[in-house]
């Protein structure tokens, strides 16, 4: 019952996430069919979960961060890590997949429509998989910093960083930005997403959502 709880309340605190994910289960349902939805999108979950349970251990494949857990009781939680935080790799993943398909997939027509997209041969080809991993790091790359940036100045108290936790406490230390207007608040997400991305190419710093 506490499991359903917390689920609940997870769903409130990160109603953005649901909203992805029941839009990549319903398109994976139609591309893939129910079974290897289930599936795929199982095995990815499990993967990541691992790889940050890892992470959060030994450093490894992620590197070193932790979560702060100051969302506990506010979420759902597996050990240390966040549940939808692990989750959010299995439809970041298929997006990749998506994208790598659409690159590669011949048209038969003008528009979306026109692509033809159920060429088995494709779909198993080692270039699809290729590209699917390409565009799965360039998206973990774009949106991993912009995440912790915005939860830092939004004072979420959701935040991994690297081993060192001062980190954490200078970011939290700053003081609010000032209440922005419309224009300002529609362009800082953008301005946000391109410095972090200039940064986080030439020198990296890693982190969780």
């Amino acid at each position: 019952m506490e499991v359903l709880t917390l689920l609940g309340k997870t769903f409130l605190l990160r109603p953005y996430v649901f909203l992805f994910l029941a839009a990549a289960l319903l398109t994976a349902r139609s591309l893939l069919g129910l079974k290897r939805t289930a599936i795929f999108f199982l095995i990815a979950w499990v993967v990541a979960f691992v790889c940050e349970y890892s992470s959060t251990r030994t450093g490894i494949p992620f590197g070193w961060y932790f979560y702060t857990g100051s969302t506990r009781g506010e979420e759902l939680y597996i050990s240390n890590v966040p549940f939808m935080d692990s989750l959010s790799f299995s439809f970041l993943l298929f997006c990749s997949y998506c994208l790598a398909l659409l690159f590669m997939s011949p048209t038969r027509g003008p528009g979306l429509n026109g692509l033809q997209t159920d060429d088995p041969a494709l779909r198993r080809s080692k270039t699809l998989l290729a590209l699917t991993v390409v565009f799965f790091v360039l998206l973990d790359v774009v949106i991993d910093p912009v995440a912790l940036r915005v939860d830092a100045a939004s004072q979420r108290r959701h935040l991994a960083v690297d081993g060192d936790p001062a980190l954490l406490d200078q970011d939290l230390a700053r003081p609010p930005a000032p209440q922005a207007g419309p224009s300002e608040e529609f362009l800082q997400p953008l301005r946000l997403l391109l410095g972090a991305s200039r940064r986080r190419l030439s020198g990296p710093a890693r982190g969780r959502p």
